[in-house]
């Protein structure tokens, strides 16, 4: 029981532990993949300010050895971009994919113009510098040709000196903008667009800050924009993002994310409660089938068929599923057949009960109806009976009544032996007195020898009881035996025990007989032959002997005679 215990204690414990690990592995995974979002939508949309952040944030820097993730340098090359990182003294010490005109060493006022002018030569670039980790800072340049910026600067060359467009110009210029899919718009100083060169149902009026929040976030506002100043006005050219992954703002973006945990989270449970109950609930099921088929009597019957192949493999060992229940299986099939077994004890016992009160009957009906029939001749006056009659008359009925109160004190005496605590009226009887005694009473027959020990072997009983015991068990050899059947009473020593035999070379029991043969009101003889006797004397001597804690053992076979032992325990005081 303990072991179960101990199983089902670990058991839980793992699966708590593992749902645990479960859950926080699926929390880990998705709050991953939420923060790569994250980071995507942050270098969307500012790009490619935010792609170099990235970049800076993920590379390790050395003046020997840089290391940048195979991720960036894939992108870097996808996009025809270029990287430079800059040490302090201006000197290149890593570079990805720059073309062959960049300079290798910046002196101090060059690093400061790619800070202001973002721009080096045709390439626009966008810095910055990284100091966090290291004792000395390191300057990231990222260049890139942005073709857009570089079409709107060739389509200033087709505007007025105040800014607006040329009409010869307006054909090609609607065919270069639809190509790109956006829209230009010519904007005045006070925010009125004056032109608007595409299709787009956006107002045609912009706010102070419109310009500059959608330079800093495009994707907040769907298109990215590039913007020149021509003249008086704005040219301001929307565009398509490419790398645009979707609306929303990032706190919609968290609670979107949240609420995917949580369902995913809530649908985890779900299934592993489903799954606890099916695992756990399934074997209960079993057990009250079980128990409903005890309680209905079908003691044989453990589990159905169909539930023999849910718990069971073919090759009959235990499935996987119902190992962690393995004792309780043993148990409830020990149980079974406990249970078979009493109850068929409880039949037998029936049945014996059965038998033994018919023969009470029957040897109660015998003596009664004698004295009944002499009651009624009596009772009649009928007859004339002259004192030889009355005499007889009332010898038989003198013998009949003895023998019924006889039968009666047997059953009190077997009662008060069964019922009673009867050791305090126990005193020391040496076993070799109480042979030699029995040997004086049985000394006028021939075919019974009473052999003394060579040693006092001292018990504590009643001398009363145990003559009786012995009385009973050479009676009862010499009633069930032909005339000449020899009998031997020995006694010996065996510690802790005075051990008593009886032994005799008799006809023997069979095996229904010596199984019975201490059972109330069994005798073990044919209906025709006649017994004296209660028929209780076997009983009754197995009754004196386990009121003396000891035990009585019988051994027999047809033909080959009848060796009864009873051991008694030592008095060692």
């Amino acid at each position: 029981m303990n072991s179960i215990k101990r199983r089902i204690a670990i058991h839980f414990l793992l699966q708590f532990i593992f749902m645990i690990l479960l859950v926080t592995a699926i929390i880990l995974l998705i709050l991953f993949l939420w923060i790569k979002q994250l980071i995507n939508y942050e270098i969307n949309s500012n790009y490619p300010n935010g792609m170099l952040d990235a970049i800076v944030a993920e590379t390790a820097v050395d003046d020997d050895y840089t290391v940048i993730p195979e991720e960036w340098i894939k992108k870097i090359t996808e996009k025809n971009m270029w990287l430079q990182i800059i040490n302090k003294t201006g000197t290149v010490i890593h570079e990805e994919n720059t073309p062959k005109d960049l300079p290798n060493q910046y002196s101090l006022k060059e690093i400061i113009n790619l800070d202001q002018q973002k721009s080096l030569g045709e390439y626009q670039i966008t810095t910055l510098v990284d100091s966090f980790y290291y004792n000395d800072p390191y300057y990231f340049v990222l260049g890139y040709q942005d073709e857009i910026q570089h079409l709107l600067t060739e389509w200033k060359k087709l505007a007025n000196e105040n800014g607006s467009l040329k009409e010869e110009h307006v054909p090609k210029l609607q065919e270069e903008v639809g190509a790109l899919g956006g829209y230009l718009d010519i904007v005045k100083s006070n925010g009125d667009v004056s032109r608007r060169i595409g299709e787009s149902d956006k107002p045609k009026k912009y706010d102070n800050l419109q310009i500059t929040a959608q330079l800093a976030e495009p994707s907040h506002y769907g298109t990215s924009i590039h913007v020149t100043e021509v003249g008086d006005n704005l040219w301001v050219l929307h565009s398509t993002l490419d790398e645009y992954q979707g609306d929303g703002s990032i706190v919609q973006r968290a609670i979107f994310a949240l609420v995917c945990v949580s369902i995913t989270l809530l649908l985890i449970i779900i299934c592993l409660s489903i799954w606890h109950g099916i695992r756990y609930g399934q074997p209960l099921l079993l057990f009250i089938s079980w128990l409903e088929r005890m309680k209905n009597g079908q003691f044989e019957k453990v589990f159905t068929e169909k539930e023999k192949r849910k718990l069971f493999t073919k090759k009959n060992q235990i499935k996987r599923r119902f190992r962690l229940y393995r004792e309780v299986i043993d148990e409830i099939y020990d149980m079974a057949d406990q249970f078979s077994s009493l109850e068929k004890e409880r039949a037998q016992l029936e049945r014996k009960r059965d038998e033994w009160m018919a023969g009470v009957s029957h040897d109660l009906r015998t003596p009664l109806s004698t004295i009944q029939g002499y009651a009624h001749l009596l009772e009649s006056a009928q007859y004339r009976w002259n004192d030889t009659e009355l005499q007889e008359i009332g010898e038989v009925l003198r013998v009949k009544s003895d023998y019924m109160l006889e039968l009666v004190k047997d059953f009190t005496f077997i009662s008060r032996l069964k019922e009673q605590k009867v050791e305090d009226s126990f005193a020391r009887i040496d076993i070799k007195a109480l042979l030699t005694t029995c040997q004086y009473k049985y000394k006028e027959y021939s075919n019974i020898h009473i052999s003394l020990p060579n040693q006092s072997l001292l018990i504590k009983g009643k001398e009363q009881w145990l003559e009786r015991l012995l009385d009973n068990l050479i009676i009862n050899a010499e009633k069930h035996n032909p005339s000449e059947t020899q009998i031997t009473v020995t006694a010996t020593l065996q510690l802790p025990y005075a051990v008593i035999i009886v032994e005799d070379n008799g006809i023997g029991m069979d095996d229904e007989t010596k199984q019975n043969l201490f059972t109330r009101y069994y005798r073990g003889t044919s209906s025709a032959e006649q017994t004296d006797g209660s028929g209780l004397g076997m009983s009754i001597a197995k009754a004196i002997v386990e009121a003396h804690n000891g035990f009585i053992d019988v051994s027999s076979q047809l033909q080959n005679g009848t060796t009864i032992k009873v051991k008694i325990p030592l008095n060692r005081i």
